[in-house]
């Protein structure tokens, strides 16, 4: 007999090679399969994220529009001060005005000998605007 390998015997490796590469390919396939399967389940989150990112997306627009409106309408620290400076110098002439009031007031009481000197005195060095006499 010789030892050289008959057609059968080689058909047989062939067939057993490709039984065991088949095999091998199934294992790949179910293993793809459950990648497949799982990339699925990851694109649907990722869906999921996507659509939850456009709401926050649309409620930072909105914010944003409601922030340009504030900053359009707020006042500056300049304008206040303008403003609270206008005021102070209103009221220091209204204040003078009623002074001025006071002190008329004052001068008939003394002049009608309702007031002493020394009462008038005492009135006219009281704040706000006292005179030193």
């Amino acid at each position: 007999m010789n030892n050289e390998p008959t057609t059968k015997d080689i058909l047989e490796a062939i067939n057993t090679f490709s039984t065991h590469v088949d095999k091998r390919f199934d294992g790949v396939d179910e293993r793809l399969d459950k990648v497949e399967g799982r990339l699925d389940k990851v694109e649907g989150r990722l869906d999921k994220v996507d659509g939850r990112l456009d709401k926050v997306d649309g409620r930072l627009d909105k914010v944003d529009g409601r922030l340009d409106k504030v900053e359009s309408t707020m006042v500056t620290k300049e304008y206040l001060d303008e403003k609270l400076s206008d005021l102070r110098g209103d009221l220091v002439v209204l204040t003078r005005k009623e002074d001025n009031k006071l002190k008329k007031l004052v001068e008939i009481l003394n002049d009608k000998n309702i007031l002493t000197a020394e009462d008038k005195t005492k009135i006219f060095q009281m704040e706000p605007f006292a005179e030193q006499r």
